[in-house]
């Protein structure tokens, strides 16, 4: 599996986890799947290909779903109906600071001190 170090074009990264604010997981299991073929499309070999935007991930055993902010400039509506889902259903969002590697919370500012996540795939 590769690493998620790098951002494209400088944007920022937010890690939605599939865990409620308060604890208890989010169902049903394959949301990720769900969000992240939104923004897909199957390329010249007849494979699904993600959107650099908006990725499926394993982090910490549990597969989230990573968006880049980029993807705001790209597709607007896409990156508001990712973001108010993730808000809606009180999901954990996270931002990836990549120039310290560390894990950022975006609700309280504390540094978590965690590896970044991986692709899926």
């Amino acid at each position: 599996m590769k690493q998620v170090v790098e951002q494209a074009d400088n944007c920022e990264q937010w890690l939605i986890e599939g865990i409620r604010e308060e604890g208890g997981r989010f169902r049903p299991s394959d949301w990720v799947d769900r969000i992240a073929g939104l923004g897909a499309c199957f390329g010249p070999d007849r494979r699904l290909r993600y959107s650099k935007g908006l990725q499926a991930v394993v982090f910490d055993g549990q597969r989230c779903l990573m968006v880049s902010q980029c993807l705001e400039q790209q597709n607007a509506g896409l990156y508001r109906t990712v973001m108010d889902f993730a808000r809606l259903n009180h999901l954990r969002i996270i931002r990836l600071d990549t120039a310290s590697n560390a894990m950022v919370q975006a609700s309280t500012g504390r540094e978590k001190a965690r590896h970044p996540p991986h692709m899926a795939w």
